[in-house]
This record gives structure tokens, sequence and C-alpha cells, in this order.
């Protein structure tokens, strides 16, 4: 896949803000399920999975397998609308979907759905070092139990719902990080609750503060997407909080994707575009145009990771995957 990747970006090559921007597309004119993207995956056998609002889709870089619901079996994919993908540590892909959870199994090539959220919206999954698989389904935290079914984790945290996208993290301390209506919080592994972070810097928050996306950075640093109140960041060696938005250089407010490349700049994807946070605290810039098709093909950005090869692959509400 390097080498395919590799002798494409070399001829899809622009500048912009000084970012020297290589994309390529994988759109349904190339066998991609539905050019609404909503999540993607690496794995680590190196191929990419991407999540639809008509499917599952694996990509081997030459071509692509669409997983879909089957009507007939009432075992398999519970929905077509894909929210969430994660793979555990025995090497299984955990697909959440807005009526329920699912897992592939490489060894036989199935998907086969999972019990406890059965209806529910599963948006996120995390998994800590002793093996404990998370997940979130319809503003509460589960937890998969020794007969492979998701079960509360904390029915109940400051009576508040916790929220909806990939709101929950682990850090290399072994806490999970998960957002709430305006705040971060983590669990540690005796599922106690620690940490009452506010999104906002205001006493009450509002629905611009509620959390869309948590990620953690190679330093350990929490960051935080949210709904119209820019991204935070929490340095956990400081225990001091950041708080960066359009006034900032951010190009949008509304942060549903964070991630970080190699070279440790903070990438985050949003409703008007890409912004890339230079280590000096700069804001690069990165937006669709219509006039150059090797651009980025459209602004409303849902996700965003990093390859083993350094690559970057977003996905966006109808352009499909862009690679850069």
């Amino acid at each position: 896949m390097r080498a395919l990747l590799s002798s494409l970006a070399c001829i899809l090559t622009f500048t912009l803000y000084g970012i020297n921007a290589q994309f390529t597309h994988l759109t349904t004119s190339v066998g991609l399920a539905h050019n609404h993207v909503s999540c993607i995956l690496a794995d680590r056998n190196g191929m990419m999975w991407f999540g639809t609002s008509n499917g599952v889709c694996r990509y081997d870089g030459y071509s692509m397998k669409v997983y879909t619901q089957s009507k007939s079996d009432f075992n398999g994919l519970p929905d077509n609308f894909i929210s969430a993908l994660f793979q555990s540590a025995d090497g299984d892909i955990w697909i959440g979907s807005d009526k329920g959870a699912a897992c592939y199994s490489p060894l036989f090539d199935k998907v086969t759905s999972v019990r406890g959220v059965k209806g529910k919206a599963v948006t996120s999954f995390a998994q800590n070092s002793s093996g404990v698989l998370f997940c979130v389904a319809d503003g509460k935290l589960y937890r998969l139990n020794t007969e492979n079914r998701f079960v509360p984790v904390i029915r109940n945290v400051s009576r508040e719902h916790v929220a909806t996208g990939r709101v929950i993290a682990v850090d290399n301390k072994d806490q999970l990080w998960f957002g709430l209506h305006n705040k971060l919080s983590s669990l540690d592994s005796n599922f106690c609750v620690h940490n009452q972070i506010p999104v906002d810097d205001t006493s009450e928050g509002s629905a611009k503060s509620r959390v869309l996306d948590i990620y953690v950075d190679k330093d350990n640093n929490i960051w935080a997407g949210t709904n119209g109140g820019g991204i935070i960041c929490f340095n956990q060696s400081t225990m001091t909080v950041s708080r960066y938005n359009n006034s900032d250089g951010l190009v949008n407010n509304v942060v549903r994707a964070v991630s970080q490349d190699a070279r440790g700049r903070i990438w985050c994807g949003t409703e008007r575009g890409i912004s890339i946070m230079q280590p000096d605290g700069r804001f690069d810039t990165i937006r669709q145009d219509l006039s150059n098709r090797f651009a980025l093909n459209d602004n409303a950005i849902y996700d965003i990771i990093p390859d083993a090869y350094d690559n970057m692959w977003v996905g966006t509400y109808f352009g499909g995957v862009n690679i850069f």
C-alpha cells in the first residue's frame, strides 16, 4: 500500500498556507460503500477500515470489501450506519452502529453482533492494558464482561450522560477518559471517577462545550474537540488547561476529530476544513478547493487518523476519504 500511495502522492501535490498537501481520494467511484465516512481505522495488518452510512469497508490499497447488514442474519451487523471502529488487543475489529455493536473476526472473516447494547447508538470504543473493552452507547458507558456482553460501568456520572461521539480514550497511565456534557472525567482501573475538568471556562457551560472527540497525544496530553467551543488540551504534567478557538487561528470551532501526525503536529477536523497546530501554537489551514481536483474535496471533517507510513486519512461528510 505504501508504494501505491507514494506513487500517487508524488503527482498530486499543491501548496496551501505553507503546507505541501498531497491528497488522493477514495469515493464510491472506486468501491467505497458511501461517500459519508464517519470513522476510520488502520489495523495492525496494514488494512484500512472505513465506517460509512452504508456499511463497513475494508481497503487493502487496491480494492474494497464491503460488509453490510443482512436482513436474513439477525446475528450479523445490526445496522449500516457506522459510527465507530476499533481494533482490540486480540486483533478483532469492533464496530459501532446506530443500532448496536458488532465484532469482526479476521480468522473467520465474519461480523457478529454483540449483546448488551442492541438497538442503541454505539459511538466509541477503548481498551485498557488489562484488556477491558469499553464502549459508549446512548449516553452511557459500558464494558464487555466475560460472557461477551456489554454491561453498564457507571449508571450515573454527576447526573449527566456521557457525550456521544468518539468520547472515550485510554492514556498511558491506564486511565479511561470520557466526555460529559461540558467536562472531561477519567476512570481508574477500579472504575472510580476522577477529575472534573471544565471544557468551557464559564461556570455553567453551554451546548457549544459538548465534547465530540477525545484524543491522547504522544506526551499523554488529553485533547477534546467540541461542538462549537473549539478544542481544549489538558496537560497532565502541569495540570493546566489550554483552550483554542477561531480567535487563535482555528478555522472553525466545531471540532469533530483530533489527531497527531509523525511530526507531532495536532490535526483538528472541523466543519469548515482542517487546522494543523504547529509546535509553536500557530495554526495552518487546509480547505476545500473546487478549482483543484487534487485538493481536499469536502470541508466537513468527521475523522482523521495516521497510518504506519505517516499518511493522514481524512473521513468527510460527502467527499469519501482524503489521503494526505
